[in-house]
C-alpha cells in the first residue's frame, strides 16, 4: 500500500513536469483547513508556488493543489492517523499494517490460474554494482521452453544508465537475440532514495 501511494503520487507528480521544474520536493504531513478536509502527502515547489498532493481520506481521490499556506496545517503522522482513524484511507493502511512484513507481493492476493507465464520485475535504480548475468543467464535456460522471449520488466535510471553502459548493452543484447522481451521503466535520472525518510 505504502509503495502504491508513493509510486502513484509520483506519477501525478512525472506527469506535471511539463507544467514546470519541481524543487523542494518532500515529504509534508498535514491536513487542509477547508471542507471536505484533505490529508496533506507531498509538497513541492512549481512555478514559484507551493503546491500539495492531497488525498481525500473518505474517497481515496488524490489531487494536486496549489493552496496557500494558511490553508494547511502540519500534523504528525501519529496524530494525523489518529485524526482520520475512521476513515476508508485509515482502515487501508492499518489493514496494510497488519499483513506479513515479509511477504513480498505489493498487496496481490489472487492470481488468475487460467494464464500461462509469469511476470518479472526488476529495479535496477539503486544498485551501484555491476549487473549479475548469471541471473539471466539461468533464467533463460529455465524458462526458454516455455516462453521465449522471456517478458521481463526493468527499471533503470539515466544514473544507473550512464554508470553501466555494458550492462545496459548485455541486456540489450539479449532482446536482440530473442532471449527476453524487456519492458523498460524509466524512474527519471536520479530516482533520490533516502532511507532516513520514511513513507506513510
Amino acid at each position: 500500500m505504502k509503495r502504491f501511494l508513493v509510486v502513484f503520487g509520483l506519477f501525478v507528480l512525472s506527469s506535471l513536469n511539463s507544467f514546470g521544474q519541481l524543487t523542494d520536493y518532500r515529504v509534508f504531513f498535514g491536513l487542509t483547513n477547508q471542507q471536505p478536509e484533505q490529508v496533506v502527502l507531498r509538497q513541492w515547489q512549481q512555478n514559484r508556488q507551493v503546491r500539495y498532493l492531497t488525498l481525500n481520506p473518505h474517497t481515496l481521490e488524490t489531487a494536486v493543489s496549489s493552496l496557500p499556506p494558511t490553508a494547511v496545517r502540519t500534523v504528525p503522522w501519529a496524530s494525523l492517523l489518529q485524526q482520520i482513524s475512521q476513515t476508508p484511507y485509515a482502515r487501508a493502511l492499518q489493514l496494510e499494517q497488519q499483513r506479513d512484513y515479509n511477504l513480498q507481493d505489493a498487496g496481490i492476493e489472487r492470481a488468475d490460474t487460467t494464464e500461462r507465464g509469469f511476470s518479472l520485475t526488476i529495479d535496477l535504480c539503486p544498485s551501484s554494482k555491476p549487473l549479475t548475468r548469471s541471473v539471466f543467464e539461468q533464467l533463460i535456460r529455465a524458462f526458454e521452453v516455455e516462453e521465449k522471449p522471456i517478458p521481463v520488466t526493468i527499471t533503470i535510471t539515466g544514473l544507473w544508465m550512464e554508470s553501466h553502459q555494458d550492462d545496459l548493452a548485455y541486456l540489450k543484447s539479449l532482446v536482440s537475440r530473442g532471449d527476453l522481451a524487456i519492458t523498460w521503466v524509466n524512474h527519471s535520472y536520479h530516482h533520490r532514495y533516502n532511507p532516513a525518510c520514511p513513507y506513510p
